[in-house]
């Protein structure tokens, strides 16, 4: 489809460490992205502190400031406590992929998706991202052959920025 892919994968993240960390300002100065896929919350599905969870959403929001962006909500495996109302409350329904309601096969741990079911979640979310149904459509045909990310970074859980 002509995009350019830059990974950064932040392993056991929160919207808390996004917030409070220089590294979601970093990378955008780097990539100087034309758009944002996020895909978090899935280590805050049961948050009991929500209040400064929303603090964290609102403040990422804010990093992102004029760039067009959507956020996929974390693929449930049973009722969060708040955290994906919070998200859907400060993104806007167009920006905002609500994963809770496909039912997605499991891997043995019983809650992350198997890899057929992460493909066909992330063509549900490609589907959605070139429809009228999100605030900014890009072209998300399935490729004819496989592309490839032209930067990943992988940041380990202890991470400091």
């Amino acid at each position: 489809n002509g995009h350019e892919l830059n990974v950064v994968l932040w392993y056991s993240s929160s919207t808390e460490r996004w917030a409070t960390n220089p590294v979601l300002r970093r990378y955008l100065k780097e990539y100087q992205p034309t758009y944002v896929v996020i895909c978090l919350g899935s280590n805050e599905l049961f948050a009991r502190d929500l209040p400064e969870r929303e603090k964290y959403v609102s403040r990422i929001v804010q990093q992102l400031d004029s760039v067009p962006f959507v956020w996929i909500s974390a693929p449930n495996w049973r009722k969060d406590t708040g955290i994906n109302d919070i998200i859907a409350r400060h993104v806007g329904k167009r920006r905002f992929f609500d994963s809770r309601r496909l039912q997605l096969e499991r891997g043995s741990d019983h809650k992350h998706p198997t890899m057929h079911a992460a493909a066909q979640w992330m063509d549900s979310v490609a589907v959605w991202m070139s429809s009228t149904q999100t605030a900014r459509p890009i072209q998300m045909n399935r490729p004819k052959k496989k592309g490839r990310a032209a930067h990943i970074t992988l940041l380990q859980p202890d991470y400091e920025g």
